[in-house]
């Protein structure tokens, strides 16, 4: 398919649109204009051709206030050029010719008659305002792609009422996205620390019960944290731990690497990530802290996960499909 050809999506085939399909219905045409008084008939089909060049067949019967000149201006038109109109009106030595950039049509005619008849094919500046919306054989893209829900890819409807611009359902600037849609957020965010006092090496222990509840999708998994060790006496170094587990398995564990010398606090951060294609109704995860080893036989330890303020410990979910 050529590059800005347009298409449509027919299950996971892009169908083009060809010169065909680039055609519009015949649409009813709205006509005003100098010297106008009422329309008999006006109707038009609007095409382009390869290259995206259009043109409208017109095929009007129009009625005037004058003889001898005026204007017919059709709504959401615009011609390219000055171009001769050949067919109007009948009888007596008659011209006419279109403006450059809007849907005017000027004519003059020695002719005594009060009645126009146009039927002309012209070239224009641009596609018609109301082409697509008339587009012929064109089926709206929602009967090859069902919707979007929340375990199924498809179309995203546009926030009603949003003009900043065309964000998917659920989304608007500011505002958390609804349930069931990407982009969709489930967080816990601690603001006060945890504290695990003189652990067993490789121990783990839960910094609070289940944390969040994640439904079925696909999810980016995440957690990070600052750990801190403490110790009354020590010459080496320890290994710290976060870990994310569900129903008491690890599904992901980042490790901090600490040095200690005599009595210290010592601290690392700690950032972890993954992907996970949810099957169940509902998940819980929950944080774990651990002291995983050390060197220098450290005595007095305590392990903590810090949370404030300003510097949380977080877990959380965003949907990604």
């Amino acid at each position: 398919m050529s590059t800005n050809q347009l298409g449509i999506r027919n299950s996971n085939i892009i169908v083009p649109y060809t010169a065909a399909t680039k055609r519009t219905k015949e649409v009813a045409l709205s006509l005003s204009g100098t010297n106008y008084s009422s329309t008999s008939f006006a109707s038009g089909v609007a095409f382009a051709d390869s290259a995206g060049v259009w043109r409208i067949s017109l095929n009007i019967n129009a009625n005037t206030s004058s003889s001898s000149s005026g204007t017919i201006v059709i709504s959401g038109v615009s011609f390219s050029g000055s171009q001769v109109v050949a067919s109007l009106p009948n009888g007596g030595s008659s011209s006419a010719y279109t403006t450059n950039g809007n849907g005017t049509i000027t004519w003059s005619s020695t002719a005594n008659s009060t009645n126009i008849l146009l039927s002309e094919t012209l070239l224009l500046a641009s596609k018609p305002t109301w082409a697509d919306a008339n587009m012929e054989g064109v089926l709206p893209v929602d009967v090859y792609i069902p919707p979007a829900s929340a375990g199924i890819a498809g179309l995203v409807n546009n926030v009603a009422g949003n003009t900043a611009g065309t964000p998917i359902l659920g989304k608007t600037d500011g505002v958390a996205v609804a349930a069931g849609y990407v982009g969709e957020v489930i967080e816990y965010v601690g603001t006060s620390s945890f504290t695990m006092t003189t652990p067993s090496s490789g121990t783990a222990q839960n910094v609070t019960s289940a944390l969040i509840s994640v439904p079925k999708g696909i999810w980016k998994l995440e957690a990070y944290g600052t750990c801190q060790l403490f110790c009354t006496a020590h010459t080496g170094w320890s290994t710290m731990a976060l870990s994310i587990s569900s129903g008491g398995s690890d599904v992901l564990a980042g490790f901090a690497d600490v040095v200690d010398s005599g009595t210290l606090r010592s601290r690392g951060f700690v950032n972890m990530s993954k992907i996970l294609n949810l099957t169940a109704a509902s998940t819980s995860y929950q944080l774990q802290i651990f002291h995983v080893d050390a060197s220098g036989s450290p005595t007095g330890i305590n392990v903590a996960l810090i949370g404030g303020a300003t510097s949380p410990f977080v877990i959380k979910a965003t949907r990604i499909a």
